[in-house]
């Protein structure tokens, strides 16, 4: 149980966020902000990540990282509190900003962390259960807010209120998580660490990754609230099963990794999986064909959120994690803007399934590209 901590903080940093962000987008057009404006403030929540995320990084490696998880702790609690209240766009861009700072400080620094204070060897398990923390966290916090929004009628402004209470008691587990040694070393090192070819292909799935998340945020509750008309049933039946399948598949990556089989091949079959599903919810038009699609795409979302931090804790020293890892999530976080700029643009022009099949077909080509280079890939 030496891990029990991080795994219930991954498991309320992101069924707390899960509420916030993945609805953002319907209270921000509750509050007749329009499609253009919707992917504005999106893409304002990611472009902050990348002004801060890599300094987060490299805080990590110097200064008390239990200490940075407690920040980003309180910095979410001021921003639940506080959103609810405000009217004007400026304003509710820049408390967007704050949310993306405090999301981003919490998830680094623990991330971190928790890849510094794992095993060198069988790290696959508890890597696996605690993105899989994560992944059920995820799906509590949706269907929560689902229920909340659709079943039983509360106002949209519910998601802040009841993700408050929960980074609470996130601030209160984080400060009973263990700490890593404070490492002090120059600069260069982390460049020398970035001119490998592995860290190209890190980027590019993070990258991948950023623009799906992207068209996630904007579309996805979207689609189903306005679309297909879901009930509140309906939308937290999609988010609980969605949550299980990414746990389930990212335990079973975690016990490949371990176990030697193939993890470039299952890797590139997740991205595959992943890419071509997204693709095919362009054309879903009812709950039962968008539900299977999204949950095959998921199986596949599974293998490739899990090699993310795998493949970062196998291809960097322990002591610059914190650097390298900011300098990975800086690259999914500009992909993140990207994706739901390009989605708020789209959906003004199209519908709100066209970023699915444009950001599918990316990750595809992602896909394609990492396999073709699987050799410069660290082995496990």
């Amino acid at each position: 149980m030496r891990y029990t901590r991080f795994y219930l903080y991954g498991f309320g940093l992101v069924c707390a966020n899960s509420m916030a962000a993945m609805f953002l987008s319907l209270y921000l057009k509750s509050q007749t902000v329009g499609e253009s404006g919707i992917g504005g403030l999106l893409s304002v929540y990611h472009l902050v990540m990348p002004v801060v995320i890599f300094i987060f990084g490299l805080l990590s490696d110097r200064v008390s990282c239990r200490r940075l998880v407690m920040l980003g702790s309180f910095i979410s609690i001021i921003f639940c509190a506080t959103m609810p209240h405000l009217r004007s766009i400026p304003l509710m861009a820049m408390e967007v900003a704050l949310d993306g700072i405090g999301l981003t400080l919490s998830l680094i620094s623990v991330s971190v962390l928790f890849l510094k204070v794992a095993p060198e060897s069988g790290r696959g398990a508890p890597i696996s259960i605690f993105v899989a923390a994560q992944n059920v966290g995820y799906a509590i916090g949706c269907a929560t807010a689902s229920l909340l929004i659709r079943q039983f009628s509360f106002p949209i402004s519910i998601i802040f209120h009841a993700a408050l209470p929960i980074h609470i008691l996130n601030f209160i587990v984080a400060s009973g998580l263990p700490d890593a040694p404070v490492s002090t070393f120059p600069i260069i090192k982390y460049f020398q660490d970035m001119n490998k070819f592995p860290v190209f292909c890190l980027a590019l799935i993070t990258f991948s990754l950023g623009m799906h998340w992207g068209t996630e945020k904007f579309s996805l509750v979207r689609i189903m609230t306005t679309q297909m008309k879901s009930s509140g049933i309906e939308m937290a039946l999609f988010f609980i099963v969605i949550g299980a399948t990414m746990a389930v598949f990212t335990r079973l990556a975690g016990h490949l990794m371990d176990k030697r089989r193939g993890f470039a091949a299952y890797l590139v079959f997740g991205m595959m999986l992943s890419g071509g599903m997204h693709f095919l919810t362009n054309w879903t038009r009812t709950f039962m064909p968008f539900l299977i699609v999204r949950t095959i795409h998921t199986c596949g979302d599974g293998f490739v959120t899990f090699a993310v931090p795998m493949l970062v804790s196998l291809a960097f020293a322990s002591e610059r994690l914190g650097g390298n890892y900011g300098f990975n999530r800086t690259i999914n976080s500009i992909g993140a803007a990207l994706g739901s700029a390009l989605s708020g643009f789209l959906a003004a022009r199209y519908n709100l399934g066209t970023p699915f099949l444009a950001t599918g077909i990316f990750a595809m080509a992602t896909a394609a590209a990492i396999w073709l280079t699987r050799r410069h890939l660290p082995a496990n």
